[in-house]
């Protein structure tokens, strides 16, 4: 019996990381000049939430990693090392002096791509480290007078880094799309908040502030006006508390002024700007009068509400009977025209603004959840199975991950007719919706059919759960063990639409795969699901065609990243000579790895005369892989040139006309399989076309392809893409993460 070998991260990772061990080495660094960056200062202040000693602290200037000083925090400079670990103490408020270097000196040009901040940290989840980053100054230690970055702690939280979730931040990074920090200025009138009486005999009383948007509290990070910020009350909240009751001024028979800084956690989209934002006041003795208010979002100064004081009440609170006001001022929802559809991607605005509607069905889920009219949407249904043995829930650190690479794919932003304004991107709507319990005896074979009645437990599993008023709307997606009795991770399209898919990670999934490396990470999980959503979404292997493991394809659609996502080149490898631990090494090429599709069209690349100096012409050093001559694994940063043929051992890349099968007659197709488990993997099928085959396996022939099916046939192809022209989850568009359909 024959089976297509499973493509998952043991197998992906152990290959790219001999082929990172085998690159060639660094080059040497750069003198400094007023043209370059080489050596920097950053003063780290810490928040409510300090950092632990054994966090992981890596940046980044552009894609190349900064080398500390004092690596382990101890006092010294005799430990440099890119990973900084130790020296913190999880010391609430504290201030931190890191001293850091370039392995080679950048243009001054990288700064467009800012700094990135990368923590992690290696202890099980409940002990996981979140810290708060409250100040932060970046200087340049040969000429001190360039300040890169300067924000004191008086400003308020700048990033808040949680464990599973929100692990990087870049310094340029400002979110167009979502609400998430903001500033409220309130002003009030001679009657304040958190006073009673009058004149002369005022006395405090008590009194708490809330304020909603879209249903979520903003966390006030100095909750009881102290002057200082306050720690969260959960490691998964931000700082601060969902009110605010201090800090009160006593009255003087005028107004006050109060400045309160907030956070929303989740961000909340754009759209529920519609709705305006809610005060609500709750006291058993307090009145007040609210003469003036802005919110104001504190990455972008974009300004939400702005009701300036006019010698007027805006609105007072009493207590018990008027007590909330809302700055939307009574206005009505927008009410599109049918059929307008802003963005472009297949649901309506109303569907967006108001919810689904057919047959006299309604389905409000779109809407609850902020689905933007002006920012294309990709909404996605999940429903996984479970058995006495196990859950194949997925995690919510993979969706997170899947969420955040769509949130800034490569799309447009669109002319917003509804009085607010958002970003580029996709937004990403998930409804982790039912637990499925299926049993033993069908989670292995989730897409075969029964010979009766034509039918696989997929489609009874989706008739049962799939509400039809969804129906090319949302995707539909279900986590399970496996399909067909395979180890495929992942399966698509199917499915009245051709567009439903499967992510089936329990196969082989032991303590250790059978590459002896741990088991699918949350990572790989995420990796594996917008591979198949992107199948659904027209996607195909190879860009516009499905040749596998193109040097010119960095999506996480080439089978290459299929399950990693895409590492940058300098930050693995220097990830790398921090690392000796096999199971560290395997995390560490994650953590440089970044999951995307493909944004531009790279060189065309022909083996027969392949230019060394123009490698494949990409604008980011991500990683690329190539087989050379001899069928090793070659990796270089797609920046870059490449030696094609490593004669210099990826020294030097200066030949204008080699030639080398880089695609490779070394992809491994077919493999023997034992479905008894007695271990005789005796390989039935014989190669077709220029395949061959060697030591029980079936090998690519020269054109790359692996045109051999397995024999006898007992499953389907893993990650079938959609038949090009086939409609999405949404009627009739064909919308990706993706802004060009690149060329292999």
């Amino acid at each position: 019996m024959s089976r297509r070998p499973r493509w998952r991260a043991g197998l992906t990772a152990a290959v790219l990381l001999a082929a990172l061990a085998a690159a060639g080495p660094a080059p040497n660094p750069a003198l400094a000049d007023t043209d370059h960056l080489c050596r920097f200062t950053f003063t780290i202040t810490t928040g409510g939430d300090g950092i632990r000693d054994d966090s992981e602290e890596m940046i980044f200037i552009g894609n190349a990693p900064v080398v500390f000083e004092d690596a382990d925090g101890d006092g010294t400079s005799d430990d440099p090392g890119p990973i900084h670990k130790g020296g913190t103490g999880d010391r609430r408020h504290a201030t931190h002096v890191w001293h850091a270097s370039l392995e080679r000196c950048q243009h001054n040009s990288v700064l467009t791509r800012g700094f990135t901040f990368m923590h992690t940290n290696r202890a099980d989840d409940h002990e996981t480290d979140n810290w708060d980053l409250v100040g932060l100054r970046i200087v340049d230690r040969d000429t001190p007078s360039r300040v890169y970055y300067d924000r004191s702690p008086e400003q308020g939280l700048i990033h808040r880094f949680s464990k599973n979730a929100n692990q990087t931040w870049n310094t340029g990074w400002r979110d167009l799309s979502n609400v998430c920090r903001v500033t409220v200025t309130i002003n009030t009138g001679p009657d304040g908040i958190g006073w009673a009486g009058s004149t002369g005999n005022y006395y405090p009383v008590d009194a708490r502030e809330t304020i909603t948007l879209g249903g979520r509290h903003l966390f006030f990070e100095d909750y009881d006006g102290d002057g200082a910020a306050d720690p969260p009350e959960d490691s998964d909240l931000p700082p601060g508390r969902p009110y605010h009751e201090g800090g009160r001024v006593y009255p003087a028979g005028h107004g006050t002024t109060y400045v309160w800084q907030a956070a929303l956690s989740p961000c909340v989209p754009n759209a529920k700007l519609i709705g305006g934002f809610d005060l609500v006041h709750t006291s058993a003795r307090d009145d007040w009068d609210l003469t003036g208010l802005r919110i104001v979002n504190r990455d972008t100064d974009a300004v939400y509400v702005d009701l300036p004081e006019t010698g007027t009440v805006l609105h007072r609170f009493v207590r018990g009977s008027d007590a909330a006001f809302n700055t939307n001022l009574g206005r009505p929802l927008p009410d599109p025209a049918p059929g307008l559809d802003t963005d472009h991607d297949g649901l309506t605005d109303a569907e967006e603004l108001h919810g689904l509607t057919a047959g006299g069905q309604t389905d409000p889920w779109l809407a609850e959840r902020g689905a933007d009219p002006c920012r294309e949407t990709v909404a996605v249904e999940i429903d996984w199975l479970y058995d006495a043995q196990e859950s194949h829930q997925p995690a919510a650190a993979s969706l997170a991950a899947a969420t955040y690479m769509f949130d800034r794919g490569d799309r447009p932003a669109y002319p917003c007719p509804y009085g607010y304004t958002s970003g580029p991107g996709v937004q990403l709507l998930i409804d982790l919706s039912d637990g499925i319990d299926a049993g033993s005896a069908r989670k292995a074979r989730l897409a075969q059919r029964s010979a009766t009645t034509d039918r696989s437990p997929f489609d009874d599993y989706r008739a049962a759960h799939f509400r039809p008023i969804r129906d090319e709307r949302f995707f539909y997606n279900l986590w399970g063990y496996a399909h067909n009795e395979t180890n495929s991770s992942g399966v698509c399209c199917f499915g009245p639409n051709s567009n439903d898919f499967m992510v089936t990670l329990g196969a082989g999934n032991d303590a250790l795969n059978e590459q002896g490396l741990p088991d699918a990470s949350a990572h790989a999980a995420a990796a594996t699901f917008v591979h198949e959503l992107g199948h659904a979404l027209t996607l195909r292997h190879g860009g516009d065609d499905d040749v596998p493991y193109k040097p010119n394809y960095q999506s996480v659609m080439n089978y290459r990243y299929s399950s990693t996502g895409i590492p940058d080149f300098g930050i693995a490898r220097a990830m790398m000579l921090a690392e000796t631990d096999a199971d560290r090494l395997h995390a560490a090429l994650e953590h440089a790895a970044t999951l995307d599709y493909s944004r531009a069209a790279l060189n065309n690349l022909d083996p027969h005369r392949l230019d060394e100096r123009t490698g494949i012409g990409a604008a980011s050093d991500y990683l690329t892989a190539w087989w050379d001559a001899a069928g090793t694994l070659r990796v270089g940063a797609g920046s870059a040139g490449l030696d094609w043929n490593f004669d210099d051992m990826g020294r030097q890349a200066t030949d204008p006309d080699v030639e080398v099968d880089i695609i490779g007659q070394f992809q491994v197709c077919i493999t023997g399989f034992d479905p008894t488990g007695g271990g005789l993997n005796t390989l039935q099928t014989r190669s077709l076309t220029t395949d061959f085959r060697k030591n029980q396996r079936i090998y690519a022939g020269s054109d790359g392809r692996c045109d051999t099916p397995p024999w006898p046939p007992t499953s389907c192809r893993s990650n079938r893409p959609a038949a090009p022209g086939r409609r999405t989850g949404r009627r009739g568009s064909t919308t990706s993460a993706s802004s060009a359909t690149p060329k292999g």
